[in-house]
């Protein structure tokens, strides 16, 4: 692809400018030709193509954007947002400290926090809708610079927005990035997650990599940092020598044949937001940047920076850059707008439609291997669903062959603006962000029971968590799953909310869920039933007012009723069933152990877990002068006593339990420890593993300890003394004789007096009794 030159710089020209080379074209057609027929992904043409710029009014319109406006009138005024110019950019940096309570005397004033960022177009935006800043937790929204700390999200009420989702660095780390897409690679096959370029994480994959180097001595090999930016410690391969292995990195496979404009390699820059991640909402923007390296490229290892390199904020420096200058020339320089370089790839015979469908399914794809991860945490931590969003930037580069890879993922991509081009995507960026996320007017002191809501709501799910999940039927034909149908009303609030946001998408597409998205459902490690309503909710092409009549409260009603007679038939052990019976036995095998016996290991375990912080918030506290074995049969105790109390009103509560008992009870120990083991929860595996050593459990340790132990010191066996046929007033007497008195004293010692007249006793019968048995000579030995 070849352009004209205007000056002793690179300019490059418009596209009609452009001299087609016919070749390229032909061989470009092939390709996509011969791809189009294999090809499974999102047809751009129903779910929306992007790439057409933002002053262009875009063909596609959401259905629902086209039939609904906000759906609950009755929720707080949104907030509007619109982009700034070069003159209403604030100068200053932010003033800490600003809040006080003489400072804003309002309940409703609009406050926002930036945090390990200066955010001059985030501030400016913000500002210029009427919002002050505070360096307080009571704000209207928080824009983060870093991945967040987990205290950020405590107490939130319904209307505070965060800019990350608890955990989303997950996939904006380098090196946490390749462990998922590897980890979906291996259980989805190459064919669906090869969009990435070959990685392995130093130091912890360095054999795996030292023997790939030597096998493959053709292959080039670029070496990132693991959480850096800006191109920052990036080189290109020469040696292993120079493999630094101390401090983190990742290597990739080097991508050797881009496509060239110019001569220049280019990647794209993509901006793409999460607002949700149950159900998951992901949508891509209308407007990015290509960014071009500043020298022609070169495959060598000793190659410029600047000819491999396209990052800005490293070309930059190069004498030969060209900054942009203008904002509607969008392709004249080295950083353009996306809309620019697909009218030029466009021009060149590229089809734009297929480029843009793999473009899609690599972020879709992404963003799912993260999935359960960040909903996991999110439900952890108590987060409401509107409180979270993710604007992300994708870093993808296209092969000569028109393969999009994705190079990395941006947590805070870049809002400078250097250029004007810069500030005209990047405002309309951050204002269509603002306004879909939709921040609302709200009364502070209102809203005080939302954060008390949020807190109690955060509790509960740590508490379940402790609980464990584990769930076991009688019958095995409750252990499959079942298609549960559609209910709409279930999740009329998610409903609403995918309303209110086609009502305010601005220039983003969404591309999840959409129609035809549901050929990424057997990518989900659990196929959720809130994304599976949403898309049957898009596919149905009606209201939501329109299903509730269809779906009346009566109607609901019936539909419960005849749910729980069918449930009345399960028999459910629960996780807390079956711990409650494990720890009864290990309370019982301790009891029969001597506390002096006991191995150190065993009762370290079973002080962590009697006092694991789970227990402050499920339960009182115990007194610290009480033995382990008394703080753990209290804990067994408090266990049964809310599971009464979660059963309180139930029918047949005691034969049901009684049931459960039984089964519970067949059951061996090392049973107990691997449905123990089973549980996916987080927390109920860091509590359990206080019970277990190297994965055997507390259980079968102690019952090996107490068999080894009886094999070694086995009983003596003593002989029955027989006094012939006594009547039982004889063997009334002789229990009240002087040599049952002595036996008890030993047993029971309660003064030497005492001690001495059994020993008398005992010397005196000894004189007068017959020869007697083995066992009676062992045991006047042991006396002496």
């Amino acid at each position: 692809m070849e352009s004209s030159t205007a000056s002793e710089k690179i300019v490059y020209s418009s596209t009609s400018k452009f001299q087609k080379d016919v070749s390229v074209c032909n061989k470009v057609k092939s390709l996509q030709e011969m791809e189009k027929s294999a090809w499974k992904g999102l047809d751009t043409e129903i779910v929306g193509k992007i790439g057409k710029g933002i002053g262009v009014k875009s063909e596609f319109q959401d259905p629902l954007r086209r039939a609904t406006k906000e759906s609950s009138p009755e929720k707080p005024p949104l907030i509007a947002f619109s982009p700034v110019t070069e003159d209403q950019l604030v100068k200053d940096s932010v003033v800490f400290s600003a809040y006080t309570k003489n400072n804003f005397a309002q309940a409703k004033d609009l406050l926002y926090r930036v945090y390990k960022t200066d955010g001059k177009l985030v501030r400016s935006i913000l500002e210029q809708a009427g919002f002050s800043y505070t360096d307080s937790h009571d704000w209207n929204l928080l824009w983060l610079g870093c991945p967040p700390q987990l205290y950020f999200y405590d107490g939130l009420n319904e209307y505070q927005r965060v800019n990350h989702f608890p955990n989303s660095y997950e996939i904006t780390r380098k090196d946490r990035m390749s462990v998922h897409l590897k980890s979906m690679q291996l259980k989805h096959g190459l064919e669906n997650y090869g969009f990435f370029p070959e990685t392995y994480v130093i130091p912890d994959e360095y054999t795996e990599f030292y023997t790939k180097y030597y096998s493959e001595k053709g292959v080039q090999w670029i070496v990132k940092p693991c959480n850096s930016s800006q191109g920052k410690g990036i080189f290109i391969l020469d040696s292993l020598a120079s493999l630094p292995t101390v401090e983190g990195c990742v290597v990739s496979r080097y991508i050797h044949n881009p496509l060239l404009i110019n001569d220049l390699k280019f990647d794209m820059r993509i901006y793409v937001l999460v607002t949700s991640y149950d159900p998951l909402k992901i949508y891509i923007y209308d407007e990015g940047l290509a960014r071009f390296a500043s020298e022609p490229y070169s495959a060598s290892n000793r190659a410029s920076k600047f000819s491999f390199l396209t990052n800005y904020s490293i070309n930059k420096k190069n004498e030969k850059f060209v900054q942009n200058k203008d904002e509607s020339q969008d392709n004249v320089g080295h950083k353009w707008s996306i809309s620019a370089l697909f009218k030029t790839l466009e021009a060149f015979s590229v089809d734009t439609s297929l480029l843009l469908s793999k473009i899609y399914d690599l972020i879709i794809k992404t963003i799912i291997s993260v999935e359960p991860l960040v909903s996991q945490t999110a439900k952890k931590l108590g987060v409401g669903r509107n409180n979270c969003f993710d604007l992300l930037g994708f870093d993808v580069i296209i092969d000569s062959n028109l393969k999009p890879w994705l190079l990395e993922v941006n947590l805070s991509p870049s809002l400078a603006t250097e250029a004007p081009l810069d500030l005209f995507i990047k405002s309309n960026l951050i204002a269509d962000t603002l306004n879909l996320v939709g921040l609302r007017f709200y009364d502070r002191k209102k809203e005080c029971m939302s954060k008390l809501r949020a807190r109690i709501r955060a509790r509960k799910n740590q508490t379940r968590q402790a609980e464990g999940k584990l769930k076991l039927f009688t019958n095995d034909k409750f252990n499959k799953s079942k298609k549960e149908p559609i209910n709409f009303s279930k999740y009329k609030l998610s409903i609403n909310d995918l309303i209110d946001e086609a009502s305010r998408i601005g220039h983003f597409t969404r591309i999840y869920p959409c129609e035809g998205c549901e050929i990424y459902d057997k990518y989900f490690n659990i196929q959720k039933n809130s994304n599976k309503t949403l898309l049957a909710f898009i596919m149905s092409k009606i209201t939501i007012d329109e299903e509730i009549k269809e779906n009346s409260p009566i109607q609901e009603l019936e539909q419960d009723k005849k749910t729980i007679e069918k449930d009345r038939n399960k028999l459910v052990i629960t996780g807390d069933d079956i711990l409650i019976e494990y720890l009864s036995r290990v309370h019982h095998a301790c009891k029969s152990v001597a506390l002096e016996k006991m191995k150190t290991e065993w009762k370290i375990a079973l002080d962590k877990f009697v006092n694991h912080y789970i227990w402050i918030s499920i339960s009182n506290p115990i007194t610290s002068n009480l033995s382990v074995l008394q703080k753990l049969e209290m804990r067994i105790h408090e266990m049964k006593e809310r599971r009464k109390h979660s059963l309180a009103g139930q029918k047949d509560i005691v034969s049901s339990q009684n049931q459960k008992h039984m089964i519970v009870r067949g059951f061996s120990a090392l049973q107990l420890e691997n449905m123990l083991k089973s549980s996916s929860k987080s927390l109920a595996k860091e509590i359990m593993s206080c019970l277990f050593f190297d994965n055997n459990g507390i259980l079968s340790e102690i019952i090996k300890w107490m068999a080894s132990v009886s094999i070694k010191n086995p009983k003596k066996v003593r002989s029955a003394y027989r006094y012939g046929s006594a009547t039982f007033e004889d063997l009334d007497k002789h229990k009240k004789s002087k040599y049952f008195l002595y036996r008890n004293a030993v047993k029971y010692p309660r003064s030497s007096s005492f001690i001495i007249k059994a020993l008398q006793a005992r010397l005196r019968y000894s004189l007068n009794r017959p020869k007697t048995s083995q066992a009676d000579e062992n045991a006047s030995e042991d006396l002496e």
